[in-house]
């Protein structure tokens, strides 16, 4: 619940770290440009820490650290959140769930610029989602596909402009698709695979995206 495991790619075995400040489930991390990692978010156990909803507070792990650095809270609780660490050492945080449980549009931009960094708000989605796949381009561009938002499973996708901070709809994918994994290719395209542990109404499959030419299987 709050334990960290450290790969020794050496050793070829986990090793124990120090543990969370806060015990966490559903939450998010990423590996920042320095190495360090983020981690964000979530909620507590109700069994182990009843009457405690979703978290604000956000840590920061370093390899040589004996224990996790308190960052900058968000400015609200959030779970099931999506990371996308950036070249200049921030992240973005983007959609994910609220206490309630219901998708959110928010996009957030961890800046380092101070010792526990700030968090500024960028442009919304547009549809609120959570539980999407998400990547970033070699030019900058995010795109996030799927996800579940506030009437089901999502077949949409959206890119998101750095410079511009705006968002525009992508191609739709062939079908809802939940827990996705994009990954960026060498030619620029990216590999769609769709979960299949997903509900049984969402098959799983596999895509290319080719950003100027759609979607092939």
């Amino acid at each position: 619940y709050r334990a960290l495991l450290r790969w020794d790619a050496t050793q070829r075995r986990w090793l124990d770290a120090p543990a969370l400040a806060q015990g966490r489930l559903m939450h998010t991390a990423a590996r920042l440009a320095d190495g360090s990692v983020l981690i964000a978010g979530g909620m507590a156990d109700p069994l182990l820490e009843p009457g405690v909803a979703a978290r604000l507070t956000v840590e920061r792990w370093r390899p040589d650290a004996a224990g996790t650095q308190a960052l900058a809270p968000l400015p609200s609780p959030r779970l099931l959140s999506a990371a996308v660490p950036l070249a200049d050492g921030g992240l973005l945080l983007i959609g994910g769930e609220d206490e309630a449980g219901q998708p959110l549009d928010t996009v957030l931009r961890w800046q380092p610029d101070t010792g526990a960094g700030r968090w500024q708000a960028l442009a919304p989605l547009k549809t609120a989602r959570s539980r999407f796949g998400v990547a970033r381009l070699p030019d900058g561009r995010i795109v996030v596909a799927g996800g579940r938002g506030a009437a089901g499973v999502l077949a949409s996708t959206e890119i998101y402009d750095p410079t511009a901070d705006a968002w525009t709809p992508g191609p739709a994918l062939p079908q809802e698709q939940l827990d996705a994994t994009l990954q960026p290719l060498p030619d620029g395209s990216l590999l769609l695979a769709a979960d299949a542990s997903a509900p049984a109404d969402v098959a799983p499959g596999t895509w290319i995206w080719q950003l100027d030419a759609g979607l092939s299987r």
